[in-house]
């Protein structure tokens, strides 16, 4: 199960209720929390300079 599955499987008022996540800076995590999380504040562990 990945992520995306995961989070697809938790329920639409839990989902709604995250406003923020902190995770690994991975491509796919931040692709399945903008898929199924759209509304939250996404930041990465990995902090890079502009």
């Amino acid at each position: 199960m990945g992520v995306g599955d995961w989070l697809f499987a938790r329920p639409l008022e839990w989902r709604l209720g995250v406003q923020v996540v902190a995770i690994d800076p991975s491509a796919a995590f931040r692709k399945a929390l903008r898929m199924w999380l759209p509304r939250i504040l996404l930041r990465s562990a990995a902090r890079t300079a502009a």
